[in-house]
C-alpha cells in the first residue's frame, strides 16, 4: 500500500468567480490592480481566463482582453498607466504585447499618456515596450507638454532617441507656454541633449515662445548656457539674428549672463560679431546692456569693449551713450539687466 501523499492539483478559481470588469471605490478593475502590485503573473491569469469566457464581452463581439486593457478607473488611468507608474517593465511588456496595436491611450485626469509617464520616468525600455506595440501610441501630457519634453526634463538622453526614433515631429510640437523641447533642454544646460534634437529637426531652434518671443537661443543665452549656445549655432546658424519682444538678440543676454572670455570666445564668429551694432526696442545695443549690468567694475579696461571702442558713443532712443551708461549709469536698463544676472 502506498503511503506517498496525493498530488495537489494547482487551484484555479472557476470562470464564474473572474468578473474582470468589477471595480472597486477606486474605480480599480482586478487588471489595475494586478498592474500596481506589479504582478504579471495575475496579469496574464486574467488574460487567459478573459479568453475562455467568449461571449461576456459588455460591447458584444470586442476582444475581451482588448476591453480590460481599455477600462479606466476614477483617475481615467488604464492599466498601463498604472503599470508604468508603478515601475513593473514586466508587467508593461505584458500589457502592451496583449494590447490592440491601434488603442492611442488617452490622457488620465493629470493630463498624462503612458507614453509621458514612462519618459518621465527615465524608462526607455518602457518607451521601447510601449511603442513597438502601440502604433497609435499617444504623446501627450500635461500643459501641452509631449513625452520627448519629459524626456529631456528628465535629462536622459537615452529615451529621447528612443522617443525620436518613432516620433520625428515631436522637436517641433510646443506646449502651453511654446516651450519647444529644445527650450527646455537650452534652460537645464543639456548640450548633448540640445545636439540631439537639433540632429533631427533644426528648424527647432527658430521657434519662439508665447510670451516674450524668445527662442532656444535667447533661453540659452539668459542662462548663461555657453555649451548649448555653440551646438544652437552649429545646426542653424542662422537663427542668430532672431529678436525677442523687445527687440533682443541673444547677444544682449550673452553680455549679462556669460563671463567676459565666454563672450570674447563667441565674438570670434563674424556672425555674432555683427550683433553688436543691433540695437533693441530702445536702441539699446548689447554694449549698452554690458554697461548697465554692472558685471565688470572696470569697465572702461573691459577687453570687449577695448575691441569696439567705437561703439561706445552709440546713443540709444534717449541719447544715451554706452560711455554715459559706464560712467553714470542708466537706472531703467540696469533693472531689466538685472533680471539675468
Amino acid at each position: 500500500m502506498s503511503t506517498s501523499s496525493p498530488k495537489m492539483k494547482q487551484w484555479r478559481p472557476p470562470y464564474s468567480l473572474i468578473k474582470y470588469s468589477q471595480v472597486n471605490a477606486n474605480g480599480d478593475t482586478p487588471l489595475h490592480v494586478a498592474a500596481k502590485c506589479r504582478h504579471s503573473a495575475m496579469v496574464k491569469i486574467l488574460f487567459q481566463h478573459s479568453k475562455a469566457r467568449r461571449g461576456t464581452s459588455q460591447s458584444g463581439g470586442l476582444n475581451s482582453v482588448w476591453e480590460m486593457l481599455k477600462m479606466a478607473n476614477n483617475e481615467k488611468n488604464a492599466a498601463l498607466h498604472e503599470a508604468v507608474q508603478y515601475g513593473s517593465l514586466e508587467v508593461v511588456k505584458v500589457l502592451t504585447r496583449r494590447g490592440d496595436p491601434d488603442f492611442s491611450y488617452s490622457t488620465n485626469s493629470y493630463g498624462e499618456t503612458p507614453l509621458y509617464l514612462a519618459a518621465a520616468r527615465e524608462s526607455p525600455e518602457m518607451v521601447v515596450a510601449i511603442l513597438g506595440s502601440c502604433r497609435a501610441a499617444a504623446h501627450g501630457g500635461p500643459v501641452g507638454k509631449t513625452a520627448l519634453h519629459a524626456a529631456v526634463m528628465s535629462r536622459n538622453s537615452e529615451t529621447m532617441k528612443e522617443i525620436l526614433e518613432k516620433k520625428k515631429c515631436l522637436p517641433e510640437e510646443t506646449d502651453q507656454y511654446g516651450w519647444t523641447p529644445l527650450h527646455y533642454a537650452a534652460y537645464y544646460d543639456l548640450p548633448d541633449n540640445a545636439q540631439v534634437l537639433l540632429e533631427i529637426d533644426e528648424s527647432a531652434a527658430f521657434i519662439p515662445d508665447k510670451d516674450f518671443n524668445m527662442t532656444p537661443l535667447h533661453v540659452a543665452s539668459s542662462q548663461g548656457r555657453l555649451k548649448v549656445i555653440e551646438k544652437i549655432l552649429l545646426h542653424s546658424p542662422q537663427c542668430y539674428e532672431l529678436v525677442d519682444a523687445r527687440g533682443w538678440n541673444f547677444l544682449h543676454f550673452a553680455m549679462v549672463s556669460l563671463y567676459e572670455k565666454e563672450v570674447d570666445l563667441l565674438l570670434q564668429n563674424p556672425l555674432v560679431r555683427s550683433l553688436i551694432h543691433q540695437k533693441d526696442a530702445m536702441g539699446n545695443t548689447p554694449l549698452h546692456v554690458l554697461a548697465a549690468s554692472k558685471r565688470n567694475n572696470s569697465f572702461e579696461r573691459n577687453s570687449i569693449n577695448l575691441k569696439h571702442k567705437s561703439n561706445l558713443q552709440v546713443i540709444n532712443k534717449q541719447n544715451i551713450s554706452v560711455e554715459h551708461i559706464s560712467s553714470y549709469g542708466f537706472p531703467e536698463l540696469e533693472v531689466i539687466a538685472g533680471i539675468f544676472t
